[in-house]
């Protein structure tokens, strides 16, 4: 099966939005992308290497946790990601693009240290603090109200203003339209 990111107008699966890659997969959008069969009862552990030229794709984002990376010729760089946990299909996830990107870290009960990314369009990274805040403490709020301490190395969040749905909460990889999740505080009330 051949995937044209370029040519997907339907926008499920693997489309190009400007000059962004990313996945849509929620309800039946995986099939798009490989043969799979698609439905949520089939879960899977899912092992992806993406690869790409990086100077018009510097990063390479998909669920789970970064196994593996390297440099190739002619320009292209390669990353393997691993989740660990089985999932269904229309959970998966790839963003690949040029952004800008605010980091930080939560530390989880047990002591770990969860790498947290937010990927944003250049030029929106003074709108990021407050989403990467919010994060913060749903993360702490899940530990405290429902004993739940995240189980990835990393969680990273896509918010984008090319995102043609107003959010997918694919494990380990969120991905929203920007307008519903970056804000500054002297222009959150517009």
């Amino acid at each position: 099966m051949k995937s044209a990111p370029a040519a997907n107008t339907a926008l499920e699966g693997l489309y190009q939005s400007g000059e962004a890659l990313c996945t849509q997969c929620e309800a039946e959008g995986f099939r798009h992308i490989t043969w799979y069969p698609d439905r949520p009862d089939v879960l899977a552990r899912f092992t992806t290497k993406i690869i790409a030229d990086k100077a018009k794709y510097p990063f390479l984002l998909s669920n789970g946790n970064r196994v593996a990376q390297g440099e190739l010729e002619n320009g292209r760089h390669w990353i393997q990601w691993q989740d660990p946990f089985p999932k269904p299909c229309y959970l998966f996830a790839l963003v690949a693009g040029d952004f800008d990107v605010l980091r930080d870290t939560f530390k989880t009960r047990s002591g770990r240290e969860v790498a947290l990314e937010l990927y944003v369009d250049r030029g929106n990274l003074d709108r990021a603090p407050w989403a990467m805040t919010s994060l913060q403490n749903s993360m702490k709020w899940d530990e405290t109200r429902f004993g739940l301490e995240y189980d990835l190395d990393i969680y990273m969040i896509v918010a984008v203003d090319f995102f043609n749905m107003g959010a997918m909460e694919n494990k380990g990889l969120n991905v929203f339209n920007s307008k519903y999740v970056l804000a500054r505080t002297d222009t959150g009330d517009r």
